[in-house]
This record gives C-alpha cells, sequence and structure tokens, in this order.
C-alpha cells in the first residue's frame, strides 16, 4: 500500500476514533463508571474480621471497587463461625453488596435461614441482611418459620445476635409458648 493512501486512512481513523475517558464530568455528562470485574458461574469470599468468611456462588457478580460495591444475580451464600461450623445460608434472584460495610440488599425469591435458631425467613420483595451485626429487614411480605410458629407479614426486623425480631404488620400466624 502506498504512502499515499496510508495517510489519508490514518486522518480518516483519527476523526473518527472514539475516547473513553475516566476524569470527572462536567454539568450535563455523565460519568461512564466501568467494573472492574465481571464474574460468571463462580464463586468469591468475603472476609469478615477473618471469624465468619461468607462465601458467594453467583451466576453473574459485577465488581465496582470505586464505589465498594458487586452486582449480584442468582447468588446463594453461606457464612460460618471460626470454627467453620454452618450459621446462615441463604439465596436470592439478584441483589447488592455493600463490600465494604458487608451489607446485603437482596431481592427476588429470598431465602435466609439462621441455623443456630432455626429460623427461615422468606419473600419475594427485597430484603436487607448487615452480616455483621446479623440484622435482617424487610419492609416486603415475609414469610417466617421457626420452631415458635410460622409468621407472616408487611414488615420485619430481625436482629440474629440478640435474638429479637419485631413485625410491624402481623398478617397470620401462630406462637408456639
Amino acid at each position: 500500500m502506498s504512502l499515499k493512501y496510508i495517510i489519508p486512512l490514518l486522518i480518516a481513523l483519527s476523526l473518527t476514533s472514539c475516547h473513553i475517558s475516566n476524569s470527572t464530568s462536567t454539568a450535563g455528562e455523565e460519568e461512564l463508571i466501568l467494573p472492574d470485574m465481571v464474574l460468571e458461574n463462580g464463586t468469591f469470599t468475603l472476609y469478615q474480621e477473618k471469624e465468619r468468611p461468607i462465601e458467594f456462588s453467583a451466576g453473574k457478580a459485577t465488581f465496582y471497587s470505586k464505589d465498594n460495591r458487586a452486582v449480584i444475580e442468582d447468588i446463594s451464600f453461606e457464612q460460618r463461625d471460626g470454627s467453620g461450623a454452618l450459621i446462615i445460608e441463604g439465596h436470592a434472584d439478584s441483589g447488592e453488596i455493600d463490600t465494604e460495610n458487608e451489607l446485603l440488599k437482596l431481592k427476588g425469591n429470598v431465602y435466609l435461614n439462621s441455623i443456630r435458631d432455626e429460623m427461615k425467613i422468606e419473600t419475594d420483595g427485597k430484603m436487607s441482611f448487615d452480616t455483621k451485626s446479623q440484622e435482617v429487614e424487610s419492609s416486603s411480605y415475609v414469610t417466617v418459620t421457626s420452631p415458635d410458629g410460622e409468621f407472616s407479614s408487611h414488615a420485619f426486623y430481625g436482629n440474629l445476635l440478640m435474638e429479637e425480631y419485631s413485625f410491624s404488620n402481623l398478617e397470620e400466624g401462630r406462637i408456639v409458648i
């Protein structure tokens, strides 16, 4: 190819090329945030003070280190105590993990099982689980099953460490005392 064709080709390519910038956006522009990593059909571990690591399996996990978050799909997880005994297990259709604060925001067919308390918490809506404080909260319709009975409510709060639970609007259920 001769030089007379290469120079116009280079000029045309430079005029039509795209540019992605990591600089901050100005008024009226949106900043493009690209993920650091996308994991498909894989497992990863979130370490919590090296005492109670949580192992996740995800159909897809997209990690954004700048925002300290992971967007997850088709997720299941297990949390173990310092001796390796299973204490929490669960799954959800999707959600988001705050990797700095170790907070799970789960949604769609959410299931959480506290092995120690023999308590199962289920919702088709949204549920948050703070893995540090072991607090579970949902404003969606929730069904809770435990040795004390089965309850359904439109709002639920539970502290699995303190074994404290409350319902805002108890819909149905029975308590065995």
